[in-house]
């Protein structure tokens, strides 16, 4: 936790305070580009792939788009 504090100023904070850092701060740390996820294993030998597929679902959020399609030209 320490590590992912020092990647933003209020996560760091709540850190020294002695709170914790909440799932979703971390989840808008990742889509904020501040911190990226590292995973290890082997699909071919299949480890790892589990661990990557629930931390992929826990921390990533859904983006939403209008329903109308809209551009500049």
């Amino acid at each position: 936790m320490e590590n992912l504090a020092m990647c933003d100023y209020a996560m760091m904070e709540k850190y020294l305070e002695g709170e914790g850092i909440s799932e979703g701060e971390i989840q808008s740390a990742i889509q904020k580009r501040q911190v990226f996820p590292c995973y290890f294993g082997s699909a071919l030998k299949i480890q790892g792939v589990e661990e990557f597929l629930d931390g992929f679902e826990k921390f990533t959020l859904t983006k939403t788009y209008p329903n109308e399609f809209g551009a500049k030209i």
